[in-house]
């Protein structure tokens, strides 16, 4: 059995500052909280 270690890439736990620039834009929510509450109220009570 031949085990090959990579030399180079980011790790798991090795990605800290290397992955500032490349992070990702976070989805804007399509509820506020207050609306996701009502909203929840209102199927609860179908």
């Amino acid at each position: 059995m031949q085990v090959t270690i990579k030399q180079g890439g980011a790790d798991m736990g090795d990605k800290g500052s290397k992955d500032k620039g490349k992070r990702e834009q976070q989805k804007a929510a399509q509820h506020t909280p207050k609306e996701k509450r009502k909203l929840k109220r209102e199927k609860k009570q179908k």
